[in-house]
């Protein structure tokens, strides 16, 4: 079967205001997951949970021959700087 476009070009017309032309890319058989994990637990948070998976993930890509693979949910690492004004005003 030939890749083909014309059904999502005929449909630009029905796209917000503004919204970028999609991209449209070819899929082959090792772009389809053959394994996917679920981590859960009741002691750690999602972004321990998080941060377990992108370990994994590093891990599975020193393994020789392996497609790609990515990391869904759980929160990303922040960090929160509470600012004190007295305090920075009395280091002056």
């Amino acid at each position: 079967m030939p890749f083909r476009t014309e059904k999502v070009m005929s449909n630009l017309d029905k796209m917000p205001p503004g919204a970028r032309p999609p991209l449209i890319q070819r899929k082959g058989i090792d772009d389809v997951p053959i394994l996917s994990l679920t981590l859960w637990s009741e002691s750690m948070d999602d972004a321990a949970l998080r941060a377990l998976g992108l370990n994994l993930l590093q891990e599975r890509e020193q393994v020789p021959d392996t497609g790609g693979g990515f990391v869904t949910g759980g929160r990303d690492r922040h960090i929160k700087v509470r600012v004190h004004p007295a305090q920075l005003a009395a280091t002056i």
